[in-house]
């Protein structure tokens, strides 16, 4: 694994970020629609990611912006210790090298004080296998969750 150390994570507080759209287009060319869900939810208010324990984050290296992530309280979750992790994408020529895990990593050693488990829906394979290397467990049986971690266990 290799995480170049000019990666930097920051937390977003105001939207869209500047590069957001050329990783916005990467990631409908690869068929996925779920940062022009981001984006709309945070331009109409829906989901700024800026309730108690929430947070949207960047990653940049050497200043481009090369992946996104978030954490909510859980809307499918039975209580509000339960966390969602939530538009999470990397850009593809960063996969593979360590800067994925390593948002992952700080989004929920920065969240484990607000939240006892966290749980995600991805329906790829690739992702799926990705979010296992993390330390998420598979899910079976539930409709909106595929995985998912426990904090602070």
């Amino acid at each position: 694994m290799v995480v170049e150390k000019y990666n930097t994570i920051n937390k977003i507080a105001a939207f869209p970020v500047e590069g957001f759209k050329a990783l916005q287009q990467e990631s409908q060319l690869e068929g996925y629609r779920f940062l022009l869900r981001l984006e709309k939810d945070w331009l109409n208010g829906t989901n700024t990611f800026s309730a108690a324990g929430e947070g949207l984050y960047e990653v940049r290296a050497q200043g481009e912006l090369v992946a996104i992530g978030g954490i909510n309280t859980d809307p499918y979750g039975a209580s509000a210790a339960d966390g969602r992790l939530r538009r999470f994408y990397v850009k593809e020529a960063y996969r593979r090298k360590g800067v994925g895990k390593m948002l992952v990593d700080f989004i929920l050693q920065q969240h484990a004080a607000n939240f006892e488990r966290v749980s995600l829906y991805t329906g790829e394979l690739a992702a799926g296998a990705f979010y296992v290397r993390c330390g998420f467990e598979k899910v079976l049986g539930e409709e909106k969750v595929s995985h998912r971690i426990e904090l602070n266990s």
